[in-house]
């Protein structure tokens, strides 16, 4: 499910103290050295340096997704899991369709369809599957939230108490968690925040970030755009914690529930972008459509929104069924990728060179990963074998 700036309540900062140092508590192997302080907040900061380990384990890929028809286009917020009722969803966003699947990576058929009445969604963007084996569909366009149990029964759907902007939806047992956008102010910018929202209590921003945006002269006319590569919130959760990253260093804010647990930090710079690195950028990022519809190039548009020259090193998140967290760094062109492990009792854990990266956990040693190639979009099935 796909985040950036955190801003912290100041009592985060208030008066540290120091309970623990430890050396030498990463694996084994790493020789790793980190240290861990706890704030007045009772709020653990990780700091994890900048060591690189291999992990002893490996991912391989040992299936994909048997799509019915003849392609789809599917993005992180599209795909969820139901564990123990054998299904896997996809949200193909060309139909909009929502597609059920054997954990296998077999067919089974189609929840829901496009439309305006019950039951139906006009521009669904993000899915989540709770404890329950209900799947939950978010209808952005609407500012609905609708749910099937896992029969493929319709069962009703319900009005965002705040409005949706994304990326990423998470429906846990008590609460629902996305990212909402404020635009305008003395800036005219866009605000994000984390929301996580529980009937009967109203909703709470677990962090926020200001999104830089431009007034724009397209040819499709007088606009406001995002500067290229502008920070978004990039989050991800399971059932107990919700990880998020701050902008635009590396570090990871561990939620549970509403509050702040854990600070998990490393010793990685910021990147620096050149002009010739943000050019690249704009045709696979947001800026997108302005070369699809206004017929600019990117050279224009890059001209036109301006770029940010520092970003973080962390562009996706996951949290797996053994509360692990991952991170991929980024993707950037000319950037190399990598895959980073962390728990909440040992810190970093290790990394892996892999192209996968999990976009939903069917067990805890098998996911499901995003890959695009020539013939389009392919949803992988991986495994982790050995360590």
């Amino acid at each position: 499910m796909m985040i950036r700036c955190g801003v912290l309540s100041p009592k985060f900062f208030v008066r540290f103290a120091i309970l623990l140092v430890v050396t030498g508590c990463g694996p084994a192997e790493s020789g790793q050295t980190h240290s861990i302080v706890t704030d007045s907040a009772g709020v653990a900061i990780w700091s994890l340096g900048n060591t690189v380990t291999d992990l002893a384990s490996t991912p391989v890929k040992v299936g994909a997704l048997s799509l019915p028809d003849s392609g789809w286009k599917v993005e992180e917020d599209g795909v969820a899991v139901d564990p123990s009722g054998g299904r896997v969803y996809v949200l193909d966003e060309l139909g909009p369709r929502v597609l059920a699947f054997t954990h296998e990576g077999a067919w089974i058929g189609e929840i829901g369809r496009a439309g305006e009445g019950p039951g139906e969604y006009e521009m669904p963007t993000a899915i989540d599957v709770d404890s329950e084996g209900t799947l939950w569909v978010v209808d952005a366009s609407r500012s609905l939230l609708l749910s099937w149990d896992r029969d493929g029964h319709f069962i009703g759907q319900e009005r965002l108490p705040v409005a949706y902007w994304g990326p990423g939806f998470q429906r846990t047992d008590d609460a629902q968690l996305y990212v909402r956008g404020d635009q305008g102010g003395e800036t005219g910018n866009v605000v994000e925040g984390l929301v996580r929202t529980s009937e009967g209590e109203g909703f709470s921003d677990l962090m926020s970030l200001e999104q830089p945006w431009t007034p724009a002269n397209t040819p499709c006319g007088n606009m406001a755009i995002p500067l290229v590569l502008a920070p978004s919130i990039i989050w991800n959760g399971n059932a107990r914690y919700t990880v998020a990253a701050s902008w635009p260093d590396y570090r990871l804010q561990v939620f549970e529930g509403d509050s702040l647990v854990a600070s998990l930090r490393r010793d990685m710079p910021p990147l620096s972008i050149s002009e010739g690195e943000a050019e690249a950028f704009v045709a696979a990022g947001p800026h997108s459509f302005l070369i699809e519809s206004c017929n600019m190039t990117s050279e224009a548009v890059l001209r036109t929104a301006g770029f940010v020259e520092r970003v973080s090193p962390i562009d996706r998140i996951a949290v797996d069924p053994l509360n692990r967290i991952w991170t991929r760094t980024t993707g950037l062109a000319g950037k190399e990728s990598r895959v980073e492990l962390f728990n909440l009792e040992q810190g970093y854990l290790g990394s892996w060179d892999t192209s996968s990266f999990p976009v939903a956990f069917v067990t805890e040693d098998r996911y499901l990963s995003i890959s695009e190639g020539s013939w389009g979009t392919s949803i992988e099935i991986w495994n982790i074998v050995g360590g």
